[in-house]
């Protein structure tokens, strides 16, 4: 088991070593580095968004995006996401903000695998709409399936029930 020294008196101590002159006079005037306003003041489910936006941002995904929307419902307030929202909309022209809006509230429009993959675009798009448009695109698109199809997806979705 390795454990971490990380002054000189625990290393003296450690090896059973008496402290020196420099080594008590580094222990006095080195200031230790103090912990950020975040660390201290913030709640932990301000702690626990704020890293997840981070991970969003950093990754870039629609999963990371999705992982946000998580975090975010079970975390923040409604009136803190409300917040969040508007001064994100305030950042955008009027006419992106109007468009980001919509996106949010008029449904998720039609799933979209232009240049990447189905699945995973797929998946995003079940994250974002709605019980009723995910009931539509269901019911429309298993009647356009050929007999063979309709069979392979109930042999499918019964497997999965059991």
């Amino acid at each position: 088991m390795s454990r971490k020294i990380r002054t000189p008196e625990a290393f003296a101590d450690a090896t059973g070593a008496e402290k020196s002159e420099a080594g008590q006079l580094l222990s006095k005037h080195t200031p230790k580095r103090p912990r950020s306003a975040m660390s201290l003041y913030a709640k932990p489910g301000h702690k626990r968004a704020a890293r997840m936006l981070g991970y969003a941002l950093t990754i870039g995904t629609s999963t990371g995006w999705s992982g946000f929307v998580t975090v975010a419902s079970v975390w923040l307030t409604d009136a803190e996401r409300a917040a969040l929202a508007f001064s994100a909309l305030k950042t955008l022209p009027p006419g992106a903000a109007a468009d980001t809006f919509n996106a949010a509230f008029a449904g998720s429009g039609w799933p979209v695998a232009a240049l990447g993959d189905p699945v995973a675009e797929a998946s995003f798009w079940v994250d974002h709409a709605g019980p009723e448009e995910r009931r539509a695109y269901l019911v429309t698109i298993f009647n356009t399936l050929s007999q063979r199809d309709r069979f392979d997806f109930l042999n499918y979705v019964h497997g999965e029930a059991a």
